[in-house]
């Protein structure tokens, strides 16, 4: 893991280097486990809401049927948050400032992203001395390895079960008897 770190923090400080507006970079697994970090702070946060982010995006992606999903970019008052996947277990999260060429920003962010899934070709990102659940309540849960699409995890498939049939003489919660026939409602 030392060495997937060193080789992260060299190209996203290459990519501070190629991209002047960049303001700070972040690279975490797909869990959100910082994995190195040009921030001057809340590092672990950003860390963590980058995986958040890309997990939504894909599902969003997935759901409207854009196709497989490349970037996610958020445009605020004061800057720019660009998040890539870079393979099958990182994510790359670039901060850039006010009048940043986005063109430029999505290109060097692409160019970066590739580089690094590279890498953690290369480098293992999981400790493997660190168990991994891959079963929950005696049934397998979804894994990266379990899917066609790197790092994306399959739909989970909903238990349908049939409801049980009601009683033939239940009444609905909100079920009120209707005014007898004999009863006037009209106004005097």
């Amino acid at each position: 893991m030392l060495e997937l770190r060193k080789e992260v923090r060299e190209e996203i400080l290459l990519l501070r280097r190629r991209t002047r507006d960049v303001t700070g970079s972040v690279v975490c697994t797909v869990d959100g486990i910082l994995v190195t970090a040009d921030l001057a702070d809340d590092a672990e946060q950003t860390a963590a809401l980058s995986s958040a982010v890309l997990s939504l995006t894909r599902r969003m992606a997935d759901l409207a049927r854009l196709g497989r999903f490349e970037e996610t970019l958020i445009s605020g008052t004061t800057g720019f948050a660009a998040c890539y996947t870079a393979g099958a277990t990182l994510v790359l999260t670039v901060l850039a400032g006010p009048g940043t060429n986005l063109g430029l920003l999505r290109l060097e962010g692409r160019k970066t992203a590739a580089k690094l899934a590279a890498v953690a070709e290369r480098v293992p990102v999981r400790d493997r001395s660190v168990p991994h659940v891959t079963t929950y309540r005696g049934e397998p849960v979804a894994t990266p390895e379990s899917d066609n699409q790197p790092g994306h995890l399959p739909k989970r498939q909903l238990d349908h079960r049939p409801e049980p049939p009601e009683p033939e003489n239940h009444q609905p919660e909100n079920w009120r008897k209707p005014w007898p026939a004999w009863t006037s409602r009209s106004k005097r």
